[in-house]
């Protein structure tokens, strides 16, 4: 596991499915993520956003 592939698969799936950021804001997405690697991480929306803007800016 590591923390910035996790973020950078988040960024592109948000831009490839045109996803909102804030579903790293969803209760059912922090369940399943905690459910695979407890502890993990989640971004907050607005870093979710800047990391799209980088990907393609």
């Amino acid at each position: 596991y590591s923390e910035a592939y996790h973020q950078a698969l988040i960024a592109l799936q948000c831009a490839k499915n045109a996803r909102p950021f804030n579903m790293v804001s969803d209760q059912d997405y922090k369940l399943e993520v905690e459910m695979l690697q407890a502890g993990t991480r989640i971004p907050h929306p607005m870093t979710v956003s800047r990391d799209v803007n980088e990907l393609y800016l």
